[in-house]
């Protein structure tokens, strides 16, 4: 009968049934069982240095450190909750965290955050709260796409402006006779609808003769001598010929000797 030695030197082998055994320094190891011995014979059940230790290993911990866990890692492995992982691994409890349901909205300071996402401070930034105020308009306009013709006449102050704008100039004039006249105030316009430019003036009688002075409001645009061969006057001549909107034109006659059907055409642009 053969016998295992109780004192064994290391690589001793023994032949039992066929089978040969080798002492490893603290078991015998069957060679013909790849040098593997099942757990349920009291070996490893591995021939391997990795799952020798995990099944020698005196604990949990011992066996985490055979399969190369770290420190941390470890924690994390027999974490109890995805509360204790967290710690392990430094990121907190969640509290002072950022809550993805939250949008942003539970930053400590904005303007921090913004600065450190290199988003400004809000200064040349559009922020809905101010309508749109941080823009120049002229700039908001040419971006919308305004040409130079259409963002003059968008901001045009008024009409004539506009007609500026897109370079139409309104003719108009005021025409009329006075069959017998007198000396008195003549009102052409009480209260003009748009600003305009007073560009001529024509009187003439068919007798007799006056003097026929026109009028911005109390201003003197032309005072004309009128006789039955008068007509166009010389525009280079004219004063205070800017009517404003809601202005006044008149003919004042003066001196008056028997003068009969008048006529007259007072014209002006807008």
């Amino acid at each position: 009968m053969t016998v295992f030695p109780s004192s064994p030197t290391l690589n001793q082998q023994v032949v039992f049934n066929s089978i040969t055994y080798q002492w490893n320094s603290s078991r015998w190891v069957s060679l013909g069982d790849s040098a593997v011995t099942p757990i349920a014979r009291g070996g490893t059940g591995s021939a391997t240095a990795p799952m020798i230790g995990v099944v020698t290993a005196a604990d949990a911990a011992a066996a985490q450190s055979v399969l190369g866990g770290t420190t941390v890692g470890k924690a994390v492995f027999v974490a109890a909750d995805a509360a204790a992982a967290r710690t392990a691994i430094g990121a907190g409890t969640g509290a002072g965290d950022l809550v993805a349901s939250n949008n942003l909205s539970d930053v400590a300071n904005a303007a921090t955050a913004r600065g450190n996402l290199g988003a400004g401070t809000g200064n040349g930034d559009l922020l809905a709260s101010n309508n749109l105020s941080e823009v120049t308009a002229s700039a908001a306009r040419t971006n919308l796409g305004s040409t130079t013709v259409g963002d003059a006449v968008f901001v045009a102050a008024d009409a004539a402006a506009a007609r500026t704008a897109i370079g139409v100039t309104n003719i108009g004039s005021y025409t009329g006779q006075i069959e017998t006249v007198a000396d008195k105030t003549y009102t052409l316009d009480p209260s003009t609808a748009t600003a305009r430019t007073i560009t001529g003036f024509y009187i003439r009688s068919a007798s007799g003769t006056v003097t026929a002075t026109l009028k911005n409001g109390t201003a003197t645009v032309d005072a004309a001598p009128v006789t039955n061969t008068s007509g166009n006057r010389n525009p280079g001549a004219f004063a205070n010929t800017s009517v404003l909107i809601n202005g006044l034109i008149t003919i004042v006659t003066s001196s008056n000797s028997s003068a009969l059907d008048v006529i007259f055409a007072v014209e002006y642009t807008e």
